[in-house]
């Protein structure tokens, strides 16, 4: 193929983002895609063969149009960059800042990352309510939560709840330490997480003493109706069908639904009592709801748990054959 080899325009003032400390992204660009990188007079050079070379121009393009923002990536994301540049769905930094929410109030961005969870933002806004499912990793919790939280402190709603069904994934609720809410606390956990990492716990704290946010466990929806109100049920694989169409009945006008599942991660006693997939195809048809399936491909997390998925799959695919 020959030895090829690119240039690319750096602001001096950008230098230090775009090669990092110590010109650790720019180590990293070398190792994953066999490049060299040089740097003269506001010029960066990537020589060596030409689909790496276009490959690490990906990533470098990435990282100096995110300098010129004066944003600083974190080490996990110059990794999933370097990831999606080498599976050739790296999306360019404009089209996420397009796409990505700020939170008012907080100045927080929330970002998608692939295609998938462009789409996923897209039928958020548009859809009374979306059904999305795919494996761990994805985005589906994390960005339901960051949209509902836009929504909620630009006032579009009065009110977020946020539920889960407790289920029991090998641990027994009887032996954890202290009365029922205590218990089923740790269930909850990633609700919790995805919104102090958006808002932060001081934000969280003021929200719920004004009653204006809720996480609860799906038992706790029954005999509500809520109208104003934007209601996420995380989890949704394991609620069975009754307790999925007893949730969905609880929204009122002026509502929106989000539900997030990953129907290969089941805890339920039996794998068909999931309400789950009988969701998915019963609401295929019908128009005002939007259905967003994410793959592996959409995993956002440490490389590695792609890999993880795939293995597991193969697995899984060998047992029933």
């Amino acid at each position: 193929m020959g030895i090829h080899e690119e240039a690319l325009f750096i602001d001096p003032e950008n230098l230090v983002m775009v090669f990092g400390i110590n010109d650790t992204n720019i180590r990293k660009i070398e190792k994953e895609f066999h490049v060299n990188v040089t740097y003269d007079s506001g010029l960066v050079y990537l020589i060596g063969e030409s689909s790496d070379v276009n490959q690490a121009k990906k990533v470098v393009t990435h990282f100096i149009d995110t300098a010129k923002k004066k944003r600083i990536l974190k080490s996990e994301e110059i990794d999933l960059i370097i990831h999606q540049a080498k599976e050739d769905i790296l999306l360019d930094a404009d089209n996420k800042a397009e796409n990505s929410l700020l939170i008012e109030k907080i100045g927080k961005k929330v970002e998608p990352k692939t295609k998938n969870q462009i789409k996923y933002f897209e039928q958020l806004k548009e859809k009374t309510l979306t059904v999305s499912y795919g494996p761990a990793g994805t985005g589906k919790t994390y960005l339901a939560v960051g949209y509902a939280l836009s929504q909620l402190l630009a006032n579009k709603y009065k009110k977020l709840i946020l539920t889960r069904p407790v289920v029991e994934a090998g641990e027994r609720l009887g032996f954890l330490p202290g009365d029922f809410l205590q218990k089923i606390n740790p269930y909850l956990k990633p609700l919790y997480d995805a919104i102090y990492d958006i808002i932060g716990y001081k934000s969280y704290e003021l929200l719920k003493t004004q009653e204006i946010l809720e996480i609860i466990p799906l038992a706790y929806m029954r005999g509500r109706t809520l109208n104003d109100a934007i209601i996420i049920l995380d989890e949704a694989q394991n609620a069975t069908f009754s307790q999925i169409k007893m949730f969905l009945t609880r929204f009122g006008f002026n509502s929106k639904v989000i539900i997030t599942g990953d129907i290969t991660q089941i805890d339920l006693p039996r794998y068909h009592d999931s309400g789950l997939p009988i969701v998915i195809k019963l609401f295929k048809s019908i128009e005002e709801i939007a259905l967003v399936k994410f793959e592996k491909h959409d995993v956002v997390r440490h490389p590695l748990i792609k890999k993880i998925i795939k293995a597991f799959e193969d697995y899984e695919d060998t047992r029933k054959n």
